[in-house]
Formats: structure tokens, C-alpha cells, sequence
């Protein structure tokens, strides 16, 4: 497997401390966020995730999305995880990255939301 087979992923809702923290962990490390983050649901899913080779940068702790390029083994593993939970994707993750740097998430439930 290369990277070319990566899928993209948007995660969304991603809470600002939580961003933060994983800016001063890639920026610590030397990594992007994105591999940061590829490499931590790699581990969980024993996947060998590849880095995208480029260095870190200052990343944008605004907005309240990640994007990132993930082998599909991974996106099937997140998947699968998400419906046995009931939580969306992006709650799977961003509890994933929560438990690593030992930070409280709570994870959306999957549905519609009540309009208001």
C-alpha cells in the first residue's frame, strides 16, 4: 500500500483545546497535524500509516475541522466503529486523539439534531 490509496477524511466539530493540542504536539514532534493524527488512528487500527513527508508548519488552530488522507483500512475500521457506537466518524476520531493526550471528549451522537 502507498499513499496514493489514502482516502480523504473532513472531520468536523473539532473542539478548539483539542485542536491546539494536537498543533503543540505536531509542532513538538516536527510532524503535520495530519500525520500526528494518521499516525495515532493508525496504532489504534494496527495499520502502518505513511507520513506525507512534508514538514510541520504553524498550523491554523481556527475553524473547527481537520483534513485528512487516511488508508482505507483505517476509514473502514472508523466506519464500522462509528455504527457499533452509535457516535458519527468524526466523534471516533476526535475520541481517539482525546484519549491519547488524556482529555475528556464527549462524542456526538449519530441521528439527526432536533430543529429548533
Amino acid at each position: 500500500m502507498s499513499r496514493v490509496d489514502y482516502r480523504d477524511k473532513n472531520v468536523r466539530n473539532v473542539p478548539a483545546k483539542l485542536k491546539r493540542v494536537v498543533l503543540n504536539a505536531a509542532l513538538a514532534e516536527g510532524v503535520t497535524m495530519a500525520d500526528l493524527i494518521g499516525s495515532t488512528l493508525g496504532e489504534k487500527y494496527g495499520v502502518v500509516y505513511y507520513s506525507n513527508g512534508r514538514k510541520t508548519q504553524r498550523g491554523d488552530v481556527n475553524g473547527s475541522q481537520f483534513m485528512l488522507s487516511l488508508p482505507p483500512e483505517v476509514i473502514d475500521s472508523i466506519t464500522r466503529e462509528a455504527r457499533e457506537r452509535g457516535i458519527t466518524e468524526s466523534s471516533v476520531i476526535l475520541d481517539a486523539i482525546a484519549a491519547k493526550y488524556g482529555l475528556i471528549y464527549t462524542p456526538t451522537r449519530r441521528g439527526r439534531r432536533a430543529r429548533v
